[in-house]
């Protein structure tokens, strides 16, 4: 089977002062599941590197039953389901000591000419490798993200060198929290973060200074948007999910 599962145990680096992982974390642990199970494939970024290619993604939807806990031992299996057109579907779940479901998420992936900076077709061998008799992780079609016309409040921050990763632009798990951080920044231990979906549109690098603006639409129910400030182009439009606390 064209799939894989690499096992973590969760340190206290990667938790926050609840001792539970933080959503940096979980992206973290995704994106090395995903980066093994390339490297075991040949299709890795390292592997698309002399090609000019590399792996970007585009949409990433994420739901989140229990946060594991310090010194917590998980497993992160993963598997790219299917494809349409230039983009392939990335599937995930974590799980428990016990066999417990901690995380489900699903991504969309575009592999992309670094030169033109533009999707190409997803070659054959690529095909092969695909997993559709695994299934989904969890059923998810990415609807539309409702576009934010107002916001409530907005979010400031500058990208950091650490945000960048090999790609030369800001890293899926920096964003993921940034969107976590604007929601607990200003309503810190009222809710728990349930779901995240992330769409990307744009590229940030380190020293841009962002705006993420925030819009309450329901009970516990966020849309979002970062821009840059400077040229105010659009880096991702996102909605998340929280349970009150408590």
């Amino acid at each position: 089977m064209n799939r894989g599962a690499r096992e973590f145990e969760v340190m206290f680096y990667d938790t926050g002062v609840d001792s539970k992982a933080t959503v940096r974390s979980l992206y973290n642990y995704m994106q090395a599941a995903a980066d093994e199970h390339s490297r075991s494939l040949g299709t890795s970024l390292n592997d698309f590197a002399d090609k000019n290619l590399t792996w970007v993604y585009s949409r990433y939807y994420t739901e989140i039953f229990a946060l594991p806990r310090i010194y917590d031992r998980i497993v992160c299996e993963t598997w790219r389901s299917g494809y349409t057109g230039s983009f392939v579907k990335r599937e995930f779940n974590i799980s428990g000591s016990n066999g417990e479901k901690l995380v489900a998420a699903v991504a969309s992936l575009a592999l992309i000419d670094m030169k033109k900076r533009k999707p190409v077709e997803i070659p054959d061998y690529l095909k092969e490798q695909l997993e559709p008799a695994g299934g989904e992780a969890i059923a998810y079609n990415f609807p539309p993200i409702e576009k934010i016309e107002n916001y409530d409040y907005i979010y400031d921050l500058k990208v950091r060198h650490e945000d960048i990763d090999i790609n030369r632009h800001m890293n899926n798990a920096s964003y993921a929290q940034i969107l976590f951080e604007s929601i607990i920044d200003r309503f810190e231990n009222s809710y728990e973060l349930k779901s995240m979906d992330i769409n990307f549109k744009g590229e940030a690098f380190a020293g841009d200074m962002l705006e993420c603006m925030v819009k309450k639409t329901g009970s516990g129910i966020f849309l979002h948007k970062i821009i840059n400030r400077d040229d105010k182009r659009v880096i991702l439009n996102a909605k998340s999910l929280w349970k009150e606390s408590g």
